[in-house]
């Protein structure tokens, strides 16, 4: 995987539209033109006239980003999920996971044979260290036991692919920024997760990502607006 930057790491975040749209858009709109420039750029994106205006350097990259292939699991025991489900853009395929399956399993089943998802977003509830998925509950103690698949889901990503996991308090603390350094050493990926209260009576920003693949070990801070 190569490094990004925390402007191209926006661009991953999932997007409520209905339910957070000040937190939760893409984060290009509040790009300058000459950002927008040096970001299509990095993607390998040719044949941009020089005198491009900042409403076309933003559209020109939300063109881009949907051509990305991201998932999104969604735990059925999330509160009011439906209207979760209802404020995600069309570009992303949601699966549900009933509160009784092992919603990592699910995953990995739903991922089987693919190699070029850009982005796993999972929603579910979680607490510092420890992700409650269906009726799979993934934390230190348990890492182990899902190993398999774990590796598996990585191995679905492209080498730039991120795991996001939108769920309460998962990286808050040294408890929960190992844990989550632990799931990237797993799988290989650059992962996201929240260090508050997510959802209702909380945001849905992701304030810590974890890059341990390239041992960096360094926490950034997002720059949604």
């Amino acid at each position: 995987m190569h490094q990004k930057t925390p402007k191209q790491l926006v661009n991953s975040g999932l997007k409520f539209q209905a339910l957070e749209p000040r937190i939760m858009f893409d984060g290009a709109a509040v790009f300058t033109a000459a950002e927008a420039i040096d970001q299509l750029e990095n993607q390998n994106l040719t044949q941009i006239q020089t005198d491009i205006n900042q409403s076309d350097s933003v559209e020109i990259l939300l063109k881009n980003k949907d051509t990305k292939k991201e998932i999104v699991f969604i735990d059925k025991g999330v509160d009011d999920y439906q209207s979760i489900v209802s404020s995600i853009d069309s570009s992303k395929s949601i699966y549900l996971i009933d509160t009784q399956e092992n919603g990592f399993e699910k995953i990995q089943d739903v991922l089987s044979n693919q190699t070029d998802v850009d982005a796993i977003h999972i929603v579910g509830h979680a607490n510092v260290g420890q992700v409650v998925l269906g009726n799979s509950v993934l934390n230190a103690e348990t890492i182990n036991s899902f190993k398999s698949n774990l590796e598996s889901i990585g191995e679905s990503l492209t080498k730039d692919g991120d795991i996001l996991f939108y769920g309460c308090n998962l990286a808050k603390g040294e408890q929960g920024k190992l844990f989550v350094q632990q799931i990237g050493n797993i799988t290989q990926a650059d992962i996201a997760a929240s260090d508050d209260i997510t959802g209702q009576g909380g945001d849905w920003d992701l304030e810590k990502r974890i890059f341990e693949k390239r041992g960096l070990g360094f926490i950034l801070k997002l720059l949604f607006f």
